[in-house]
């Protein structure tokens, strides 16, 4: 089983963070390290876990706000300089 073919078997239709165990010749029970690589990586790529450590802490509404604002004016510098 080649590699793109398990990726698109692993996929769960209706669920797009999920993963499926497949089972090959030689894991017939399933090979669960493989599906939970595919998970993490579609984790990361969908930006979740950004989230979630985000939300490990409370944050005032001033400081996000603080932050998007220096992010705006560092941006601007970037463009302006160029």
């Amino acid at each position: 089983m080649g590699k793109n073919y398990k990726h698109i078997q692993m996929t769960l239709p209706g669920h797009a963070l999920g993963a499926k165990v497949l089972s090959t010749k030689r894991n017939p029970n399933g090979d669960i390290t493989y599906a939970l690589q595919h998970w993490k990586k579609l984790m990361k790529d969908s930006g979740t876990l950004d989230i979630l450590k985000d939300k490990k802490e409370f944050q005032k509404k001033s400081v996000t706000r603080r932050r998007q604002l220096q992010k705006a004016i560092y941006i601007s510098s970037i463009q302006d300089n160029d």
